[in-house]
């Protein structure tokens, strides 16, 4: 996967290039932050700035963002 700027589609670790990424929509953190290869990256995360080559780590069922909607769920089925 290729892009500047981009929606990271499936999470997944950075193989090559660096670039300011945000990743609000999991953490809430408003400031994107840095990340250079052999880190990983979120699902919905958007590169800002840089061009990035990432590896995709897991389809989209169990991703991130997926989890966290399967979790919040299970939450609100036990209340």
């Amino acid at each position: 996967m290729h892009a500047l700027p981009w929606q990271v589609p499936l999470d997944g670790q950075v193989v090559h290039g660096t670039a300011q990424v945000s990743w609000s929509h999991i953490s809430g953190e408003a400031l994107p932050v840095r990340l250079s290869e052999g880190m990983e990256v979120p699902a919905g995360s958007l590169n800002f700035d840089g061009l990035l080559v990432v590896k995709a780590l897991r389809g989209f069922q169990h991703s991130t963002p997926a989890r966290i909607a399967r979790l919040t769920q299970q939450a609100q089925a036990s209340c």
